[in-house]
């Protein structure tokens, strides 16, 4: 399953089934352990262009070493690049 998450509101829900997540913030590295946290499953991380231009080394380390692609892409896109 796919979601669009536009808010860190919306990270504090766990659910098991989520594969593949478009951000519309910039995601903190506490952001990213809530999402390791909250969706194990996880494989697919997309976000905006401007601020895939900024995660940090340490942040892309950490999702590479879970083996969680990261992509960049509008949310008018989100499902092209999330997949099935």
């Amino acid at each position: 399953m796919k979601k669009v998450i536009m808010t860190r509101e919306q990270l504090s829900f766990i659910d098991l089934e989520i594969t593949g997540v478009h951000l519309g913030f910039r995601p903190a590295e506490q952001d990213i352990f809530t999402m390791l946290n909250n969706y194990p499953n996880l494989r697919t991380l997309q976000v905006p262009k401007a601020y895939h231009l900024t995660i940090s080394d340490t942040t892309k380390t950490v999702l590479a070493r879970n083996n969680i692609k990261l992509t960049e892409g509008s949310v008018r896109d989100a499902i092209q690049y999330l997949g099935d």
